[in-house]
This record gives structure tokens, C-alpha cells and sequence, in this order.
């Protein structure tokens, strides 16, 4: 794959599938995916963005804190949305989402196998640009150590084993680990999520995937780029991925 050193901007707006287009189309449909409707990130998109950006040292990513504000007030949130359109290219955050983060980096200090993961990272945030099957595709990870592992920082209300296997199913966190692996050449037993608590006490855990959840990653990116092909060499928009089916296609619940 070709590296490149571009934006998180540039590379979300270039040419080819990504691991995010793939959850759409796996969990929804190729049609959900073409239809894609963009929408200004949400005020806890924007917090996940600022965790990923100071706990990786990422100083390419602009971050401003939202001056406390009176929004009961008509000023107060003229004053709000003014800030906004004037930072709209920056990642906004609010003051108490600002001392919340000082808290996780202080949680990460108490974190050795975390802190030790992010410390011995090669690279961070670079993009990859390549075709598989015929088809562009993209990705960017968080970090990688060269030769070694893949790590992905999510926020999560939930970091405990259970909590945060629940949302790699919700999310398809599987799917994008092993895509990531696959696309790069990387073992998927090594690549590792870096899970913050996005509430206190910001707990940090690091897990892995076993065997099942790596299969289930595998199929789940293959199903979903198989779909987003036929679109991509015959422009069919297929519905909605289900494995039950009549004689007549008709899903089966």
C-alpha cells in the first residue's frame, strides 16, 4: 500500500472504500452507503477526536476549548454558534471536556501497558491508499509499530470485557481491526484496542482479539466489500446483507 502524509480531512474525502464504509454497508446496506447523508460531528465525536489526537501527541489536529457560556440566554448561544463557524475546521471542545481529558492522561500515566503500546508507536495517523480486487481502498490507523502491532483508541462508555465486547459487535470494531490488519499485512492477534472510559473514572483497559472474533472480523469486512464491488464494477445497489432468504430473496427473520 502507498503511504501517504495527508489530513484527516484529505483522506476522508479521497477515492476508495474504508473500513468506516464497511460497517455501513455490513450493518445496513450498500444503499445506506451511496445515500450517505454527512452530518457536523457531534459534540462526543469531537471529544473522541481529542482524546485520539493528545494521547497520540498528534499536533495536527487543532484543538479549541469553548469559552463557558450562558446558553440560556439568546446572547449566550449566538455567542456559541458564532465560536463554532469561526473554528469549524478545528476540533471543539467544551472546558470540562478539557480538564476531563487531563484526567484520562493522568489515568494513561497510572496505565503501563497502554502508555508503553502509544510510547513505542513508528508512526501515527498516516494514510494508506492501495487496491484490493480491483477495488481503491483506504485506511488509517491510529498507530502502528512498525512490523510489530496495529492499536486503535476508542472512547467507551463501558471499558470492562463485557462492555466493550458488546461494542465491538454494535460497532463492528472487528471488522476495521482486521481490515486494518489484512490491508497491511499485519498479524490480527496483535493489533490492540486502547479503550478510555469517556466518563470517571476514565478507566483505560487494552485488549486483543481471540481466534472467533477474528474469523467474525474477516467475514464481516469480506461480506461487506464483496457487497460495496458488485456496486463498484456494475453499479448494483444491493439491499440489506441477511443469510436467510426464500426461494424468492425475501429476508427471513
Amino acid at each position: 500500500m502507498k503511504k501517504i502524509s495527508d489530513s484527516n480531512s484529505k483522506y476522508h474525502s479521497a477515492k476508495g472504500i474504508s473500513a468506516s464504509g464497511l460497517k455501513v454497508i455490513f450493518n445496513q446496506s450498500v444503499f445506506h452507503y451511496v445515500n450517505y447523508i454527512w452530518k457536523p460531528p457531534t459534540p462526543a465525536m469531537n471529544f473522541g477526536t481529542a482524546v485520539h489526537s493528545i494521547m497520540l501527541g498528534d499536533t495536527t489536529q487543532e484543538i479549541v476549548i469553548l469559552p463557558e457560556l450562558n446558553l440560556r440566554t439568546k446572547l449566550g448561544r449566538e455567542e456559541r454558534d458564532n465560536f463554532y463557524f469561526a473554528n469549524k475546521k478545528k476540533t471543539v471542545i467544551s472546558q470540562s471536556e478539557h480538564e476531563a481529558i487531563e484526567q484520562i492522561m493522568e489515568v494513561l500515566n497510572k496505565k503501563p501497558q497502554a502508555r508503553e503500546l502509544i510510547e513505542n508507536l513508528t508512526e501515527i495517523e498516516e494514510s494508506y491508499y492501495s487496491e484490493y480486487d480491483g477495488v481503491p481502498v483506504r485506511i488509517r490507523p491510529d498507530g502502528l509499530k512498525q512490523d510489530k502491532y496495529i492499536i486503535d483508541i476508542k472512547t467507551a462508555q463501558d471499558s470492562t470485557p463485557i462492555g466493550f465486547r458488546r461494542s465491538i459487535y454494535n460497532f463492528c470494531y472487528h471488522l476495521q481491526a482486521v481490515f486494518y490488519s489484512d490491508m497491511l499485512g499485519y498479524d490480527p492477534e496483535e493489533f490492540k484496542f486502547i479503550v478510555v472510559e469517556s466518563k470517571p473514572p476514565y478507566n483505560i483497559e487494552v485488549y486483543s482479539m481471540n481466534e472467533e472474533l477474528i474469523d467474525r472480523g474477516r467475514k464481516a469486512w469480506q461480506i461487506a466489500f464483496n457487497e460495496y464491488k458488485e456496486y463498484y464494477d456494475n453499479g448494483s445497489v444491493n439491499g440489506c446483507h441477511w443469510e436467510t432468504r426464500n426461494e424468492n430473496g425475501i429476508m427471513i427473520l
